[in-house]
């Protein structure tokens, strides 16, 4: 009687495993299907984001200005001492070095790319040429290269792969008038894209993420190195580098900067911890614009006080390319409002005369930069599908 009367008791006991083996096994596929559900969303949405338009046209464009400050100023400063440091007065350290003509011909290229570059004629040609010459002049004379160069030249090394060019440039004005008659290759070489409008805005767009991860990997590598330091960790790095004849602008300018201790520290713990958590601040909407501003001041600091504006002017090159082009619409249209507050031009154009480049180019970009539905998913959408 008791063993018969167990048996029910004991087939419940049993099957509980199977329900829950089953419970188990539903809950597992809601969450593959789920997660799979998200990575097709992530991926489409990716690749929308690299294929269907470009990207921070306005901020790469002030990049190029920037960096091709830097290139020529970094040239002319360099020119006078190029034979000490590059040239055949070089020898006796040993480094690999140029004769003079040749040198006095890589700085005369360099000077003319940097110059179109920051014009914004021939883009695509001035800014690979730029970057050629400056990793040829930095092969030369290695005892004297400066380790500050490098984000320069690699900045420019990704500029070359975007469409810097689309705004305020030259070619941007050249690309609002009408269809030139000339050959394939002239077309190319005036602007004229050569690749299927896909291919064009993933390299644009995979530019900008490199651009992008070479700042943020800057920032957070200088940020923990720099933590190890003592002066860092006792607030008195900032005093130390004011004071250090190599990046001393001048006596007085470092004692004001010095001039009160607790500040001293305040800046320095607060510079570290900038560095370090500057990638992470530039993730939020809500904290980007104090990261910028932060981050812009800094480095007007460290270009002024501390004879860097070369180096300081590559790296806020970067940081251009994270304001958004509304930002610098807004900008701009500020700057005009005070111009014509100030008494200057109003935007009045005589009639028959020609729109100024900025306008001219503005308008040739928003019709280039239009979304292209070239992602699977756009095309789907296109579709009705």
């Amino acid at each position: 009687m008791t063993a018969a009367g167990s048996a029910p008791g004991a087939g419940r006991v049993l099957g509980a495993p199977r329900v829950l083996g089953r419970f188990a096994g539903r809950g597992a596929a809601l969450l593959v299907a789920g997660l799979a559900r998200i990575a097709g969303e992530v991926f489409a949405a990716g690749e929308a984001w690299l294929v269907d338009r470009r990207h921070a046209l306005t901020g790469l464009a002030v990049a190029r200005i920037l960096l091709a400050v830097a290139s020529l100023g970094t040239l002319l400063t360099d020119i006078a001492s190029r034979g000490y440091a590059r040239g055949a007065a070089s020898a006796w350290t040993g480094d690999p070095f140029l004769g003079d003509a040749p040198l006095a011909l890589l700085f005369l290229i360099g000077g003319v790319a940097a110059a179109a570059a920051l014009l914004g004629w021939r883009t695509r040609i001035a800014v690979p040429v730029l970057v050629v010459v400056l990793t040829v002049l930095a092969g030369f004379g290695r005892t004297a290269a400066a380790p500050v160069d490098d984000p320069l030249r690699i900045a420019l090394l990704w500029l070359a792969f975007a469409d810097s060019g689309a705004r305020l440039s030259l070619d941007a004005r050249r690309r609002a008038v009408a269809p030139s008659a000339a050959s394939r290759l002239v077309r190319i070489v005036q602007g004229e894209p050569f690749a299927p409008a896909w291919l064009a805005n993933t390299v644009h767009n995979l530019a900008v993420v490199l651009i992008a991860a070479q700042l943020c990997l800057l920032s957070t590598a200088a940020g923990l190195h720099q933590a190890g330091g003592a002066a860092w960790r006792d607030g008195t790095a900032i005093a130390a580098f004011l004071y250090t004849p190599l990046f001393q602008t001048s006596p007085w300018l470092s004692d004001v900067l010095t001039a009160w201790a607790p500040g001293v520290m305040v800046a320095t713990w607060g510079l570290l911890l900038l560095q370090v958590a500057f990638p992470f601040l530039l993730l939020s909407a809500a904290t980007r614009p104090l990261a910028i501003a932060l981050a812009i001041v800094s480095l007007a600091v460290v270009g002024v006080a501390m004879a860097l504006p070369w180096y300081a002017l590559a790296v806020l090159a970067t940081i251009a390319v994270f304001v958004p082009d509304d930002a610098y619409s807004a900008f701009g249209r500020g700057a005009a409002a005070l111009w014509r507050a100030s008494g200057g031009r109003g935007d009045a154009a005589p009639a028959g005369s020609s729109p100024p480049a900025a306008t001219a180019g503005s308008v040739a970009e928003e019709s280039a930069a239009a979304p292209v539905p070239t992602s699977r998913r756009a095309r789907r959408e296109s579709a009705g599908l």
